[in-house]
This record gives C-alpha cells, structure tokens and sequence, in this order.
C-alpha cells in the first residue's frame, strides 16, 4: 500500500501527492482532459450509437481503468475506418477498462470479444456492454464477456484457450 509523504511542490494543484513505496516515489498521473472527441452518452459509430460510460478513478485504491483514454478512442476510430481486422475474428482486449475498444470491435462484426482487467473494472465493463446490447447483436457478434486479468498474477493459460487464434487473425 502507498502512502502519502508530501505535497508535490512542483505542481499547482495542492490536492496531488507523492507516494513513497519502498525507495521509489510514485507521482499520480496528471492528464487534463482529452484531445479525440468523447461524449459518455452516445458516440456515432459505424452508422449506430456506442455509448461508453466512465467514472472517477480512485488511484489510491483502484487505478485508472475507469476511464476512456484517448488510445482507445483513436484506435475504435481505426477499426471503425478498417472492420476488416476485427470482423469474424476472436478479439482479446487486454486492460479494457471501461471497454470501448473491446465493444467497439463487437459493434463491428467480431465473432468473439473478451474484455479483461483488474476486478474493480468489470462491473463498468458489464454495464457498457448492455448500453450497447442491440447495436453488438446488430454486428453479429457470438459472444462478449469480460473476465478479471490482473498482469501480475496471470491466469492459467488454459483460461486464454479460446484466444489463441487472435495470433494467427493479426494482419
């Protein structure tokens, strides 16, 4: 567990502290806003509506998995531009978070898509894949579902089984 050891005297913001874990120090990420345009009640997509919700991280005892990164936008813009990659194939999302990349790739035709993250994610996961239930079976997807992936200790990897062709789907 981290703990707080001093205000960052290098910043502004008197609420953003160093954390000291063992001789490393730990500073919270600071990044203010968004450069891809994101709007948590609907986004245009591929002809229909997605709908990715996020919320406020708490990195003291979570991390940063509740929120849409400008990554995941611009590569669900990618796909959107390029179906192909996804269409049919198995899809592996690792650290989904609240999982726009993962749906994003179902909306456009994945056979299967399997979003994984830490554990405090996965409620936010299951909630944006019903807000987009029609528009995944729309797309034809088989088969959504999340499951927990923590990097650190990772499952057995007769878990991963049913991902193993995503290697030999990567154009």
């Amino acid at each position: 567990r981290l703990k707080k050891i001093k205000k960052n005297n290098n910043c502004n913001d008197p609420s953003i502290r160093i954390h000291q874990d063992g001789d490393r120090a730990h500073v919270p990420l600071l990044i203010k806003g968004r450069y891809f345009e994101y709007n948590p009640d609907g986004m245009d997509f591929a002809g229909k509506t997605l709908i990715v919700k996020e919320e406020v991280n708490n990195q003291e005892e979570d991390g940063t998995g509740l929120n849409v990164w400008d990554g995941s936008l611009l590569l669900a813009r990618f796909l959107e531009k390029y179906p192909n990659k996804v269409k049919g194939k198995t899809v592996l999302e690792l650290g989904s978070g609240p999982a726009l990349v993962g749906i994003s790739a179902a909306i456009l035709g994945a056979n299967e898509v399997i979003l994984s993250d830490l554990a405090y994610t996965l409620p936010l996961v299951q909630s944006n894949i019903h807000l987009n239930q029609n528009a995944i079976n729309d797309g034809g997807c088989n088969s959504i579902k999340c499951m927990e992936i923590d990097w650190f200790k990772p499952p057995p990897i007769e878990t991963l089984s049913s991902c193993w062709s995503l290697s030999s789907n990567l154009d």
